[in-house]
């Protein structure tokens, strides 16, 4: 069994770096760390979010941060892995709360609260109309958004398409606050969704008793 995991694990790590070349030159793609949940309050921000994706962003000595930052936010659409860490206590509570009333019916108190916090907006309840949640605990929602649908998938910054979105949620820490995790892979490497889904899992798990 030991040996079947680690076979899965470089495959992962091989598909993942194949997807990674068929970007151009400078494309910012962020290779995944053996721990694959970043964490916010190491660089004291509100949100750290990784990206790996085939979508090109020239990123380059002409090219700012900032300048590829809005690129990312206006959308990608093709194949992409997306993890995102965000603190309910900054100016992401908003995101969190709204997150929180979609999938996590137990804090809908703390949501509630993070949002009258935040921009007083009335939040949604209750999962998206078409996503199919599988709940590992009260805290931990696996989720998958059909394609050219809208729901948890395209929470962020990935824009619905033909292919489906599938990714988990998961609350950490005392707080709590939000990982979330979003994956669409080629057809061809789709069977290989799942595997980093519950790698993902495991880092979050083994990141929660550190």
């Amino acid at each position: 069994m030991a040996r079947a995991t680690q076979g899965k694990r470089r495959r992962v790590r091989t598909q993942l770096c194949r997807l990674s070349e068929k970007r151009p030159n400078h494309s910012p793609i962020t290779q995944p760390e053996p721990d694959l949940a970043p964490s916010p309050r190491a660089v004291g921000i509100a949100t750290a979010c990784m990206v790996l994706a085939a979508t090109p962003c020239m990123w380059g000595p002409n090219q700012s941060t900032e300048a590829c930052f809005r690129f990312g936010r206006s959308g990608f659409v093709g194949p992409i892995i997306e993890v995102s860490h965000s603190l309910s206590n900054t100016g992401q509570r908003s995101h969190v709360a709204e997150i929180i009333a979609r999938v996590f019916p137990e804090y809908m108190a703390f949501a509630t609260h993070l949002m009258e916090e935040g921009t007083g907006e009335p939040l949604k309840l209750g999962p998206y109309p078409k996503d199919a949640l599988t709940y590992r605990s009260n805290r931990m929602a696996e989720y998958k958004t059909p394609a050219q649908t809208d729901g948890l998938g395209t929470h962020s910054w990935l824009k619905k398409n033909g292919s489906p979105i599938e990714g988990v949620a998961i609350l950490v820490g005392p707080t709590p606050d939000l990982l979330l995790l979003s994956v669409r892979l080629p057809p061809e490497l789709n069977g290989l969704t799942s595997v980093i889904i519950r790698q993902f899992e495991r880092d979050a798990e083994r990141s929660e008793h550190h």
